[in-house]
């Protein structure tokens, strides 16, 4: 089954969820490499860095400390 033009002009646009943009250091993005890894090689499929992040801000223990960060150091 081909799209037409019609179809494809029927489509609603994906909305992109906001951005946050961090810089790390070498030691923590070799960690999240390593974690990435680990993770495809358990589950077979492919994780992005993103992706990884997003299950781990559901942590609480993670939510948690970036908490006491921002009340330390001012909304981040």
């Amino acid at each position: 089954m081909t799209r037409t033009a019609a179809t494809a002009n029927l489509r609603t646009p994906k909305l992109q969820q906001p951005t946050l943009s961090v810089r790390i250091s070498d030691a923590m993005r070799l960690r999240l490499q390593r974690a990435r890894h680990l993770r495809a090689s358990i589950t077979g499929t492919y994780v992005s860095t993103s992706g990884l992040m997003r299950r781990a801000w559901d942590i609480p223990d993670i939510r948690t400390a970036w908490d006491a960060l921002a009340r330390e150091y001012g909304e981040l």
